[in-house]
Order: C-alpha cells, then sequence, then structure tokens
C-alpha cells in the first residue's frame, strides 16, 4: 500500500447547484431525478458497455425503463424496494444546451461514516479531450463535501494511465487494488509448486471458531476493505444465522478456506458460488507468492465443482505464473483509490 506524506488539497470550489438548467450553458450540474436517468444509462452503457456483465446491462435498462415512466413510478420503486435509492440519488453530469454529454455517479461507502464512491465516470467520445471528466470530478467532489463527506474512493483500470494521472492531480492517492483472473469451464489442472510442496503450509476449509483469524489477515493484508466499495468489517466474514438463511433462500454457498503456515493464517480464499459459476478472492501475506494459490485453490475445487468456470480476485502477491498453470487467463487489474477532505491523513 502507497500512503502519502501530506494529505492533498482539497478541490476548487463546485459551481452552486441549480435544478433549472439554463439552455444555452455548457458545464457540469447536479443531476436531476428521474428526468436525468435515461441519458445517464445510455452514456454509461456507450462508455461501458464492452466490459459490463449481463446484469449490469439488464439494471441499466431496467432503471431506465422505470425513470421513463415518470417520478410517481419512479418514487414508488424507491419506496418499494424496485430500485435502491442510495445508488440513483447523486451525481455530476455535464450539460450541453440540455444534452447529457458526462456523468460522475457519486453513492455512499456504507457502513463507512462520511465516506462517499466515485463510479461511471463517462464522457461521450465527441466530447473527449476538453478536461470535462476533470471538472465533473472536481464538481463530485464539491457535492460530496456539501454533503459532510470525509473520504471519497473510487477504482480505475490500470491502463488507463490518462485517468491515473489525472486523480493524482486532483489529490486521490492509492491504496492498492486487485487482478481479476477468469478460469473458463475445464478439467481442472492442480501443479503442487516446489516452494509448496517442501514447506509446513497446510490446506484446509475455515472452521467456525476460526474467522477471527481470518479477520486479522484481512486486517493486515486488505485493511481498506473486502472490495473497492465496501469497508472492512468483521460481519464480512463473521458466521452468522442469518447468513446461512440467505443462503439456503438463494441457493448459493459461501465457504472460506485458510493457509497456515507453523499456525499462522498466511493466506486465505474466500468462495462464493453463484448460477454461472462461482467466484473467489485470494488474499496472503507478502513472501508466500507461488507457495500458496494451489493448495487453496485444490481444498476449494474439493467443494465447488471443479467443471464450474471461477472468477477470481487476487492481491497483487498472487502468482500470475501459478494462475496461469492452473488454467486462469488475466482479465484485469484494478488500482483502488482515496480522496480525503480537511487535510486528514492518509
Amino acid at each position: 500500500m502507497r500512503s502519502a506524506a501530506a494529505a492533498p488539497a482539497d478541490p476548487e470550489p463546485a459551481p452552486a447547484f441549480t435544478t433549472i438548467p439554463n439552455p444555452a450553458a455548457s458545464g457540469p450540474r447536479r443531476a436531476r431525478f428521474p428526468q436525468d436517468v435515461p441519458q445517464i444509462t445510455r452514456l454509461i452503457d456507450l462508455g461501458f458497455g464492452q466490459v459490463l456483465d449481463y446484469s449490469s446491462r439488464r439494471m441499466l435498462r431496467d432503471v431506465s425503463a422505470v425513470a421513463e415512466r415518470g417520478e410517481l413510478v419512479w418514487n414508488l420503486s424507491h419506496r418499494f424496494g424496485i430500485l435502491q435509492p442510495e445508488e440513483w440519488a447523486f451525481a455530476s453530469v455535464w450539460d450541453d444546451a440540455g444534452r447529457i454529454t458526462g456523468n460522475v455517479t457519486i453513492t455512499r461507502r456504507i457502513p463507512e461514516r462520511a465516506a462517499w464512491l466515485i463510479s461511471n465516470v463517462a464522457v461521450h467520445p465527441e466530447f473527449r479531450r476538453r478536461g470535462i471528466a476533470r471538472e465533473m470530478v472536481r464538481h463530485a467532489l464539491g457535492s460530496i463535501r456539501q454533503e459532510g463527506g470525509r473520504n471519497v474512493y473510487l477504482q480505475v483500470d490500470a491502463v488507463n494511465e490518462s485517468a491515473l494521472r489525472m486523480y493524482r492531480e486532483i489529490g486521490f492517492a492509492e491504496l492498492g487494488g486487485r487482478t481479476s483472473w477468469l478460469r473458463p469451464r475445464e478439467e481442472r489442472r492442480i501443479t503442487q509448486s516446489e516452494a509448496a510442496a517442501g514447506s509446513t503450509l497446510t490446506f484446509a476449509p475455515r472452521k467456525t471458531a476460526e474467522w477471527a483469524e481470518e479477520f486479522g489477515l484481512w486486517r493486515v493484508v486488505s485493511p481498506h476493505g473486502t472490495a473497492w466499495n465496501t469497508p472492512l468489517t468483521e460481519q464480512a466474514l463473521r458466521p452468522s444465522l442469518r447468513k446461512n438463511l440467505e443462503g439456503l433462500l438463494s441457493g448459493e454457498t459461501e465457504k472460506h478456506f485458510l493457509a497456515r503456515c507453523e499456525g499462522r493464517v498466511d493466506a486465505s480464499l474466500s468462495a462464493y458460488s453463484r448460477q454461472s459459476g462461482w467466484e473467489g478472492v485470494l488474499i496472503q501475506r507478502e513472501g508466500t507468492r507461488g507457495k500458496v494459490e494451489a493448495g487453496l485453490l485444490d481444498a476449494a475445487w474439493k467443494f465447488f465443482p471443479p467443471a464450474q468456470s471461477l472468477l477470481l480476485e487476487a492481491t497483487a502477491e498472487a502468482s500470475p505464473e501459478t494462475l496461469v498453470q492452473l488454467g486462469f487467463q488475466k482479465r484485469r487489474t484494478f488500482i483502488w483509490m482515496r480522496y480525503t477532505f480537511n487535510g486528514g491523513a492518509l
């Protein structure tokens, strides 16, 4: 994890919010819901359509359809839980004479206090390279500041160097990140590494009473969160009756596997069954590269169908060579970043 020696400067003062846009103006403003939703969803689909999964594309279509039916239907959909209001409550958009050509979605990072998320930073291709994204992010930060926000999080594709440079210049600092790997449906291939074979490492499913040890590992390896948009909490790892009931009703399975060296938990694999296959999150201490990946996955394949596809998120310590030997294909690396207001330490 990289930390900054000093907190970044606060953003430039945000333009005043307006509920009635000037049709002759071109610039950032706060989004109006549900009026702006159809244009926003089309813009997000245009900017990220190639990487959105099926559920995300379907969500955009459903939200747009609800918005087009008017404010009454929109409000009722929020009230009855059809739409999640915290996901469609704030946004900064770039209004070009009534046409939305840029968007920054703003949501709360629950349950962290005074924490917010920035996502879906999209600019229409015809309007790129004009500084619109930078101004919209600054406008979004101004909105978050007015709401009492202190920390703002986002994630950015590691190959998007221009976006990385922009966020750094604005004042975001890197927290770490994850690389996603995909293993298509095929027969499993396990290659035990020489380092693991000659060590005292053991691999086994986590026992109920061992959740606190796994939580301790997370605090060392990924204290900033279980995902870019989810802070680290005990509830995420602690077994509970509610989790068991939710799994029973949904038909999904959650299991955790631990790698130990002389009693200490050095790595963990959190695995979740899905209809299309299963997903996993692999975290490991420094110095374990190439030693734990195969053993943990082998332990998991005893419970999850080895012929199903597997989408794996891994920290930087994971060995790319080992994962490739196990049949994985690298997809994308995301960098997590954070902005802190009011001179707070990063």
